[in-house]
């Protein structure tokens, strides 16, 4: 089992994997790819439950076009990954529906 440092050191490096590999605007099978690795090699390193070695870490960071000390920076609080695919934006109400009603302080529905 991973000590804490070893496991904040994981988490480091997948939150930065992960937010490098958004701002290149890739999915996993494409980074994947450019990296040279499987699909599952990067997604265990992306939920930190596999260590790395400095190869792999080298590897990644020209990949994703930066340097290598980038994926150590201090990065935002742990956060889980949701499964599938990242949602898409959602658009506006097409023309022709009506918006969301609009409720009083007291939750009834407001009168217009």
């Amino acid at each position: 089992m991973a000590t804490r440092s070893e496991q904040a050191g994981r988490q480091r490096l997948a939150l930065n994997a992960r937010r490098l590999r958004g701002q290149l605007g890739w999915t996993q099978e494409h980074a994947a790819e450019r990296v040279g690795c499987s699909v599952q090699a990067l997604q265990r390193l992306e939920r930190a439950t596999a260590g790395v070695t400095v190869d792999f870490a080298s590897r990644l960071a020209a990949a994703y076009r930066t340097d290598l000390g980038e994926l150590f920076v201090p990065a935002g609080p742990w956060q889980r990954l949701r499964a599938g695919r990242p949602a898409r934006p959602s658009a506006p109400p097409a023309a022709g529906l009506s918006p969301r009603r609009k409720r009083s302080p007291r939750g009834r529905e407001a009168t217009s």
